[in-house]
C-alpha cells in the first residue's frame, strides 16, 4: 500500500442508557472509558463492558448534554458511529457536520492523558484514525504511534507551526506517506512539506500560497527559516525526524 490519496469533547461520561428493543439495559455509571480505532469500549465498576455494537441504541449523557447512539458502521478495523445530540423538548440534532462524502459520522479518540473525546469524519483527527493512524490505548505521549497520529492532525490542517493555525482550506486535496510504512513512501518525489507532530519540520510549497506564503511562515514561524524551498527534501526531511510527508498536487 502506497500513496494515500484524498479529499479531504472530552468524555466524561456520568451515564450510558442502552435501550435496546427486546433487552433494556439499566443505566451505567462510573464507568472506565476506553477508545480503540474509533470504537468505544465502557467498562463498569460492576464488572461489565459494553463496546460498540453493544451502545447502539443507547444514550451517553455527557455534563448533561446527551449523545444518542443510533448506528455504527464498521471499516476494517475502523468503527464509526451515527450520532445525534438531544435537545431539550426532544428535539435532536445530528452531532457531525457531513465529511467528503456526505456522511455524519463519529468517532472516538483517546489521549495521551486518558481521556476520550468525539470526534467527526469531517475533521482531522477523525480522518487520521480512518487513514489507520488511530493512537494505541495507554500510550505515552511520545510513542512512535502516538507521534504519527499527531502529525496527521498537522498535516491535515496544514498546522505548520504546530500552533493550530491551520493554512488550508477544507475540501483541499492531499497526498502523503508516512515513515512507519503504513503508507509507504518512495525513494524520490517533490514535496510539499514533511511532519512531526510539533508541525512542520519543513515546507517546499505552501499548500495554498494565497493563504500564506513561504516568506510569511518564516516570519511567524522563526524555526522554519532556512527549512523552507528546495531545501525540503524527502532525504533531509527523513534525516530531521519526519514522520510523514506531503507531496505536490496540482490545485484548480
Amino acid at each position: 500500500m502506497g500513496w494515500q490519496n484524498t479529499m479531504t469533547m472530552s468524555l466524561a461520561i456520568a451515564t450510558v442508557t442502552c435501550t435496546g428493543a427486546s433487552h433494556p439495559r439499566p443505566a451505567l455509571t462510573h464507568d472506565v472509558l476506553h477508545a480503540v480505532n474509533g470504537g468505544l469500549i465502557l467498562e463498569t465498576t460492576t464488572g461489565n463492558t459494553y463496546a460498540n455494537d453493544d451502545l447502539v441504541g443507547g444514550v451517553i449523557d455527557i455534563g448533561g448534554r446527551k449523545l444518542l447512539v443510533e448506528s455504527i458502521k464498521h471499516e476494517g478495523p475502523v468503527v464509526l458511529f451515527g450520532v445525534e445530540v438531544e435537545l431539550p423538548e426532544g428535539k435532536r440534532e445530528e452531532f457531525c457536520n457531513p465529511d467528503p462524502d456526505g456522511n455524519r459520522l463519529a468517532l472516538a479518540v483517546e489521549h495521551s492523558d486518558g481521556s476520550v473525546e468525539m470526534v467527526c469524519s469531517s475533521g482531522a483527527m477523525g480522518k487520521c484514525v480512518r487513514w489507520g493512524y488511530a493512537p494505541p490505548v495507554d500510550d505515552s505521549a511520545k510513542s512512535p504511534r502516538r507521534q504519527l497520529y499527531e502529525a496527521c492532525v498537522r498535516m491535515v490542517r496544514a498546522d505548520y507551526g504546530g500552533d493550530g493555525t491551520s493554512w488550508t482550506r477544507d475540501g483541499t486535496r492531499i497526498s502523503f506517506c508516512d515513515a512507519l510504512g503504513v503508507y509507504p513512501c518512495p525513494h524520490e518525489l517533490e514535496l510539499e512539506a514533511a511532519w512531526s507532530d510539533a508541525g512542520a519540520v519543513c515546507v517546499h510549497n505552501p499548500r495554498i500560497e494565497e493563504l500564506g506564503s513561504l516568506a510569511e511562515l518564516e516570519d511567524r514561524y522563526p524555526r522554519l527559516q532556512e527549512k523552507t524551498g528546495t531545501r525540503c527534501t524527502l532525504a533531509w526531511a527523513r534525516s530531521h525526524d519526519a514522520l510523514l510527508f506531503t507531496r505536490m498536487v496540482a490545485r484548480n
